[in-house]
């Protein structure tokens, strides 16, 4: 067993994740993405009902921890990665923050994980969504301005994954509110809550602001939808560390 989550499970996510940053037709790429997602979750849900029967608390007995590997590591933040990192993050209850131009992830190890892995791969359609739409669409991005086109591009397809994630949590905390399976998964992320609270100085920061391009934000947010996931010391000084989302 891998983490908490059993080794063939992990092996399908990683199964679907591949087929799908390898396909072609990007509605084949978000089902694969999506499946894998439901996976997870499904598996969540099952074991909050065990743990629930069981009268236990938590989901697994692992300990919230501070990654020491940066889930993205660059120069300077990025926008849009920072903003996809967050959705994906809380989706798979841990959180994140920027130390510098690094996205640094809080959780537990198998969130942590699950997190690399659907942030490797969403990243990577993203990328690969623009750059088609660049290659397709010429006469619109052109080469002034290619640069503020591409980066609206980007966050508006994170956008559209962030969304989708946020209704498929709704959807989720409706359908099993008031259980106590949805209590012990709610705790989970409250829990990395209240441990970042208490290890890592953290200061607000407003977001940088992208140079608007409204049409190709709307073209990014539809790319990003078609990429629907399908929701169902620690050093660092306070100067140096922000908080995302």
């Amino acid at each position: 067993m891998t983490n908490n989550i059993p080794d063939n499970i992990l092996s399908r996510v990683q199964k679907l994740l591949k087929l799908a940053a390898n396909n072609a037709n990007v509605n084949e790429a978000a089902n694969a993405a999506a499946k894998a997602q439901q996976l997870i979750d499904q598996y969540n849900l099952d074991m909050a009902v065990l743990a629930a029967d069981k009268g236990e608390t938590e989901l697994s007995s692992e300990k919230i921890d501070f990654d020491q590997t940066p889930l993205y590591e660059g120069k300077k933040a990025i926008t849009w990665k920072g903003a996809l990192a967050n959705a994906i993050a809380r989706a798979n209850n841990c959180r994140v923050f920027l130390q510098g131009g690094n996205i640094r992830i809080v959780g537990k190890t198998t969130g942590v994980a699950l997190t690399r892995f659907l942030f490797d791969y969403v990243c990577a359609e993203v990328e690969r969504l623009c750059d088609v739409s660049i290659k397709r669409d010429r006469d619109v991005t052109g080469k002034v301005g290619a640069k503020t086109w591409a980066n609206n591009f980007k966050l508006g397809a994170a956008t559209a994954v962030a969304d989708n994630l946020a209704a498929s949590q709704r959807e989720v905390q409706q359908k099993y509110a008031g259980t106590q399976a949805m209590v012990i998964i709610s705790r989970e992320g409250q829990a990395v809550e209240a441990f970042m609270s208490n290890n890592i100085k953290l200061r607000n920061k407003e977001a940088h602001k992208v140079a608007g391009d409204a049409s190709a934000r709307a073209a990014g947010y539809q790319a990003g939808k078609s990429i629907d996931l399908n929701r169902t010391g620690l050093g660092a000084s306070a100067s140096e560390t922000r908080l995302i989302g």
